[in-house]
């Protein structure tokens, strides 16, 4: 005979919240402490957006070598007096950037009223002879608009080369290349004219303004091969007349 299951009796609920209870006041005060606090920070904002003491006072600049100083100072003086939180930082970077020179600008906020500027500028590597008229262009091969002050001026020169234009970009790429990978030769080259009777690039290199038709493109062997010339002691640029590195593991040469 099968004896009779036993249940256990469940425990009684307890719907009670015994905290809540005890203190029934603490959500009421909680809500009021929180509403408190933002009344003070948006009072705090309020006071910052138009306070005197957050006005843009001064304005520095760094990382300039060719632009002056005074000018970048004088395009951010329409800042000065401005609360320096309702600024728009990106949109005055941008306003820089349109400037020729400025590769890239950051601006930065040091309180209370000082306003911090980082620019990065585009860095020089030639002169275009347009039209007889010098004009500096970056690594990128952009115009850039003559500074007022540094010494930029010392840079080879490209001639007979329309902007833009595949000869252009050879003799833009053959000097970008030559100013990387090694410096020594960039400094021995005083001019990158287009030849047209050989259809190619010529550099004139060393003190006595040797020509050396370059071509285009394999510019890292041309650099290697302008090295050899140059460290060769029985060779080197002064005791050439003329060189051509336009073909692959070759270098011919004339002495003088």
């Amino acid at each position: 005979m099968k004896k009779p299951r036993k249940y256990k009796s469940s425990p009684p609920r307890r719907y009670a919240d015994s905290d809540r209870r005890r203190n029934p006041w603490s959500s009421l005060i909680a809500l009021a402490v929180l509403s408190a606090l933002v009344f003070v920070i948006a009072k705090f904002i309020l006071w910052a957006a138009n306070t005197p003491y957050f006005s843009v006072k001064e304005v520095t600049v760094e990382g300039l070598k060719y632009l002056p100083k005074e000018s970048v100072l004088t395009e951010m003086d329409s800042v000065k007096g401005h609360n320096i939180f309702k600024l728009k930082l990106g949109e005055l970077e941008k306003k820089l950037e349109n400037f020729p020179w400025v590769k890239q600008a950051r601006f930065y906020r040091s309180l209370p009223s000082t306003l911090a500027l980082k620019l990065s500028e585009r860095a020089p590597l030639a002169l275009l002879n347009s039209k007889g008229r010098l004009i500096v262009i970056d690594y990128d091969g952009n115009l850039l608009a003559p500074p007022l002050s540094g010494e930029v001026y010392d840079l080879p020169i490209i001639s007979n080369c329309s902007q833009g234009g595949d000869n252009y970009l050879d003799a833009v790429n053959f000097l970008r290349a030559a100013k990387t990978l090694c410096p020594q030769i960039y400094a021995e080259i005083s001019e990158v004219h287009f030849s047209e009777e050989s259809n190619c690039i010529t550099g004139f290199i060393g003190e006595k303004a040797v020509p050396v038709k370059i071509g285009g493109g394999s510019y890292r062997e041309k650099i290697i091969k302008l090295w050899v010339l140059m460290k060769d002691s029985d060779i080197s640029f002064n005791g050439l007349r003329y060189a051509d590195i336009r073909f692959s593991k070759k270098i011919f040469y004339i002495p003088s």
